[in-house]
């Protein structure tokens, strides 16, 4: 399986991102990661921003310095891309964007 996170935006408009593939993790590493990817549920839900520069869940908000999140999971041939902001991102996902997150570098080649 392998687990793919961009975050871009907020205040310095900085772009992250993490790649993950199980088969290079330890096993305890690996079970962390299904586990918060059990919890999260992510084939039941959709991509929520509200447009593709964030201009209209910055209106909604108030904040012109949200993160965006682009999160994709290729597992066993079965892809999943989901988008989210700050204001959109669904509570069952934070746990796993926080493990992701912790693992962040710059973007390399955008």
């Amino acid at each position: 399986m392998r687990i793919q996170l961009r975050r871009t935006g907020g205040f310095a408009g900085v772009s992250m991102e993490c790649r993950v593939a199980t088969e290079e993790l330890t096993l305890p590493e690996r079970q962390e990661l299904e586990g918060l990817l059990e919890a999260a549920q992510p084939d039941g839900l959709r991509s929520d921003v509200s447009g593709s520069d964030g201009c209209a869940s910055d209106r909604r908000t108030g904040a012109r310095d949200l993160l965006r999140y682009e999160l994709s999971i290729d597992r066993d041939d079965h892809p999943i891309e989901l988008s989210f902001d700050d204001a959109t991102l669904p509570e069952s996902l934070l746990p796993l964007i926080d493990w992701l997150a912790a693992r962040l570098g710059p973007t390399v080649g955008k």
